[in-house]
């Protein structure tokens, strides 16, 4: 029923000049394979402050492969900003710009102060 509301949310949001995408493992009990398996939730959503109605998408998948950021991003032109993973590489260069995530460049520098330090003692 709230599929045909999920897709136009999906035109709208690959419209946006900036997007964020981040993904996060998860427990599934019942998908029809072991307890244990890691499944994950791929979430998109529209950034910076051009939008006036923010919009926040989660794309449920069974593997991390960059096969589903390129499925789910296909349309889009214009700046993503992710973390490190190379799974959103698929995307093409040429219309998606990746750019980084502070947070994940503050902790890796923090990280190399720590080793620095650490070192000199």
């Amino acid at each position: 029923m709230l599929q045909p509301f999920y897709d136009r949310l999906h035109a709208l949001l690959i419209l946006q000049k900036i997007l964020q995408a981040d993904e996060t493992t998860l427990n599934v009990i019942r998908d029809g394979r072991e307890t244990k398996s890691k499944s994950y939730m791929w979430l998109h959503q529209s950034g910076g402050h051009e939008s006036e109605h923010p919009i926040v998408l989660y794309d449920y998948q069974s593997t991390r492969a960059g096969a589903h950021a390129e499925s789910f991003l296909r349309a889009f032109s214009g700046h993503l900003q992710v973390d490190g993973y190379a799974g959103y590489h698929a995307l093409p260069s040429d219309d998606c710009i990746l750019v980084g995530c502070m947070a994940h460049a503050r902790r890796k520098f923090k990280a190399s102060i720590l080793v620095m330090r650490c070192s000199k003692a």
